[in-house]
């Protein structure tokens, strides 16, 4: 093998190591960014969950009592 061939190789590796951390660095955004949307998803689920046990159930619903769903006195 000649220096020249060794050089071109250890080119191509590098070419191929950055390009292998470019693909981890936007999947781990990525898997960040889908984390965030489970967890808000899962918290959509569990308020209508609620929610909704709580029409199933007349006597709950004062539980389920949400003041940000509230309107304010002067509407």
């Amino acid at each position: 093998m000649t220096p020249r061939d060794l050089e071109k190789r250890v080119e191509t590796l590098e070419i191929s190591q950055a390009f292998l951390e470019r693909n981890v660095e936007q999947l781990g955004q990525t898997l960040v960014s889908q984390q965030k949307l489970v967890e808000e998803l899962q918290r959509q689920v569990h308020f209508l969950s609620r929610k909704l046990a709580g029409r199933l159930n007349p006597d709950a619903a004062q539980a389920l009592f949400e003041p940000d769903e509230e309107v304010p006195p002067h509407y």
